[in-house]
């Protein structure tokens, strides 16, 4: 449901599903955060990037370079280029787009 409303591009939905699925304690995966992401970028909702950042983290996400990218592209969005130079400093590999 997350991805389709992103694609669709109703990403202030995405991020409702996502806060009710949080709330009744189903934790996300690395599908949902490549979507999550995104939304957050595109509602420039640093708050709930940052939390969502910090859920990456915690379940240890990072071996996907894709993930790595959605960060990166979310905290630019939010005009966090401070943030975003944080975790591209820190990935280990990286490619053209990166």
């Amino acid at each position: 449901m997350i991805s389709g409303y992103c694609r669709n591009d109703s990403p202030k939905e995405a991020l409702m599903i996502y806060r009710r699925i949080e709330d009744d304690g189903v934790h996300a995966d690395c599908g949902t955060v490549l979507s999550v992401l995104p939304a957050c970028g595109c509602l420039k909702n640093f708050e709930m990037g940052r939390e969502v950042h910090s859920l990456v983290e915690q379940v240890v996400f990072w071996e996907n370079l894709s993930v790595w990218k959605v960060v990166v592209d979310m905290y630019i969005k939010c005009g966090r280029m401070d943030k975003a130079r944080s975790v591209f400093e820190k990935m280990i590999d990286r490619d053209v787009v990166t």
